[in-house]
């Protein structure tokens, strides 16, 4: 049939129409547990599920323990016991090699079984014969990671999907502080949504007290200090880090900086090239009302000082690994900070 993206399959859902398989893999997890939960709970009703959604694991049935992949053909070829559909889902399909067996099924699978196919951490070579029957009779999804610039709006939009605005202080505060990954950061938005009344605008206290982030020592705030030259509360903060340097390893402080500084660096570019203002954010790849931001650190910092700050974040990136040596995570800190500021 075709590649869909993820909002094509959940019009499925709508249209209550469904292909008769699906593989779901790719890089990001977040995409494909949703759509896996929405096959597990949207389709059939509770009393429906009993007989007709069966769940496999990756895992087991490279063991083939407690059941092989002939169980799970001849689930798929089995009919309905109560309704129009039965669903099989194969989980943590990423452990299986060997998928001779499903290959002859994708060619002509039953049109009342719904096959789902849940390959995460990890995108399915496109060359294998069982993905090449599975394009011809069903659907392939494939979830790639998000770019650096795109999770901030991808968080703006969940909250709003959900009810919920935030303030632009708020979310860069917020994504300074969170991993990359989407599942966490939905997890970490949960909690202040479970706290907060639909409708509400999230600002940097309901961030600082249902994440559990220090408002005044945090990522956000060292960045800010830094971009700034305000050497007086850059120093205090990096007094904070050193005493907590547990919670705030240098290797955790490295990417912010630097891709603020390499963000900085094309600013500085665009600008010598006499790009138009309304068009820099977009050609950064940063959200619009953040522009202030790299504005007022080209005041301070110049393109050839940015260039050296980038040297200078690699050079310690290197060094908080142990190239070069064995050194103290506290007297690094210092003398990066130091050096990036002077």
């Amino acid at each position: 049939m075709a590649a869909l993206k993820f909002d094509d399959i959940k019009k499925h859902f709508k249209e209550k129409k469904f292909s008769p398989i699906y593989l779901l893999n790719g890089e990001e997890d977040y995409p494909v547990d949703i759509l896996t939960k929405m096959f597990e709970s949207d389709i059939l009703d509770e009393s429906q599920t009993e007989f007709d959604l069966h769940v496999y694991y990756g895992l087991d049935l490279k063991k083939s323990l407690p059941y092989s992949f002939d169980d799970v053909i001849k689930s798929c070829t089995a009919y309905p016991l109560t309704g129009p559909y039965q669903i099989i889902i194969i989980k943590e399909a990423q452990s299986i090699s060997k998928w001779e067996a499903l290959e002859n099924y994708a060619k002509k699978p039953v049109s009342s079984t719904i096959l789902v196919i849940c390959h995460k951490h990890s995108k399915v070579d496109k060359r294998k014969v069982f993905y090449k029957n599975i394009e011809k009779t069903g659907v392939t999804f494939q979830s790639d990671p998000l770019k650096e610039s795109q999770y901030m709006p991808w968080i703006e939009n969940y909250l709003k999907n959900n009810g919920y605005a935030i303030k632009s202080t708020a979310l860069r505060f917020l994504f300074d502080a969170v991993a990359r990954n989407l599942n966490l950061i939905a997890n970490e938005l949960q909690k202040i949504m479970i706290n907060l009344p639909k409708g509400h605008e999230i600002d940097e206290k309901n961030v600082a007290d249902y994440i559990g982030i220090n408002r005044e020592y945090n990522i956000s705030t060292f960045q800010k200090a830094i971009s700034e030259r305000d050497v007086v509360t850059a120093q205090k903060i990096v007094n904070y880090f050193n005493e907590n340097s547990k919670e705030f390893p240098i290797f955790k402080l490295m990417y912010p900086l630097l891709y603020f500084f390499n963000k900085l660096l094309l600013y500085h570019a665009l600008v010598a090239n006499r790009f138009p203002q309304h068009e820099l954010a977009n050609r950064m790849g940063v959200p619009p009302y953040f522009m202030n931001e790299y504005t007022s650190a080209a005041r301070y910092y110049s393109y050839a000082k940015t260039v050296q700050i980038i040297e200078i974040l690699r050079e310690f990136d290197l060094k908080s690994k142990g190239v070069g040596g064995t050194f103290e995570g506290t007297e690094l800190l210092n003398e990066m900070v130091f050096r990036i500021m002077h």
